[in-house]
């Protein structure tokens, strides 16, 4: 008996445990976000065609990817983050735009994907709580890539 135990035990150790997700911590992800994302497809009507994300969760919205003026800001706090089998980094957010208080309600929320390279993000978004898949035919999905 004791000997089908362990071997369970040992099944589980090295054959289910690899299933599970890597840990990233909420401060690494915001490291890896920090920067320069754009799209050039997107130009205003509330797709922005760039992203300025800061580390301490502030983001600036530009209309075209090539502006220099700030249209909007807004500010993400991450609730959640992990790695993936393939290296991908997952993330969910809750948004706030405009002014920024701390126990606000946000105004939307997103599911979040950085690709193994650290070069797309993928998100989406909703009102109404988070998202559980990334979809990319959903009319509030958007890509964005790094800019160096």
């Amino acid at each position: 008996m004791k000997t089908r135990i362990l071997i369970c035990f040992v099944c589980v150790i090295f054959f289910i445990t690899p299933i599970v997700a890597d840990d990233i911590s909420i401060e690494e992800c915001m490291k890896l976000v920090s920067g320069t994302w754009i799209n050039n497809e997107y130009r205003g009507d509330g797709i922005f065609g760039k992203q300025i994300r800061h580390e301490n969760g502030w983001v600036d919205a530009y209309i075209e990817a090539t502006d220099t003026e700030i249209y909007r800001k807004g500010k993400i706090e991450i609730v959640e983050a992990w790695v993936d089998n393939e290296g991908d980094v997952w993330f969910k957010t809750h948004s706030f735009v405009g002014e920024y208080e701390k126990g606000v309600e946000p105004s939307k929320y997103d599911l979040c994907r950085i690709s193994k390279s650290g070069n797309v993000l993928e998100y989406i978004w909703s009102y109404h709580g988070p998202p559980t898949e990334i979809d990319p035919n959903h009319l509030f999905y958007r890509i964005y890539y790094r800019q160096e």
